[in-house]
């Protein structure tokens, strides 16, 4: 059976070692290795390293978008998040876990985004990531991207 990314996230699907999603973009996601999530180590806001499969998803409820600094000030996809981050209050970090990841690693640096972090109140339930090379890409054409 060929599972979409919306079914997969809707939990319409479940995964399954015989099971493989419909190719997006580039590559073919391998639901054999962590439900096809990678594991990409990346820099948070706060200057740590991050593995975000095994530290930001992996058995969590959580929410993840892609964002840069420079192109947010137009689209103000942070403010309206941290709305919601405001709503979920101590949920955060406990029984939802939030993760924006920088499309933009050469201009969001760790330093930039903690700045960022700090203009909207980021809690500590939130990361904001940076990851090296193509790792955004990579992140960015898995499941979850585009529900």
């Amino acid at each position: 059976m060929s599972t979409t990314r919306r079914q997969l996230l809707s939990g319409a699907a479940q995964c399954s070692p015989n099971e493989t999603l419909t190719p997006t973009s580039v590559h073919q996601l391998d639901l054999n290795v962590r439900c096809g999530f990678p594991d990409v180590r990346a820099q948070a806001h706060t200057g740590e390293t991050v593995r975000f499969y095994e530290e930001r998803i992996q058995n969590k409820v959580f929410m993840v978008n892609f964002f840069s600094i420079d192109d947010d000030k137009a689209h103000v996809q942070t403010s309206s998040i941290a709305k919601i981050v405001a709503e979920l209050g101590d949920k955060v970090g406990r029984d939802v876990h939030v993760t924006s990841i920088s499309v933009d690693p050469v201009n969001d640096t760790v330093e930039r985004l903690a700045e960022y972090a700090k203009e909207h109140n980021v809690p500590e339930g939130w990361k904001l990531l940076r990851a090296e090379g193509e790792d955004p890409a990579l992140l960015a054409q898995q499941p979850f991207a585009g529900t």
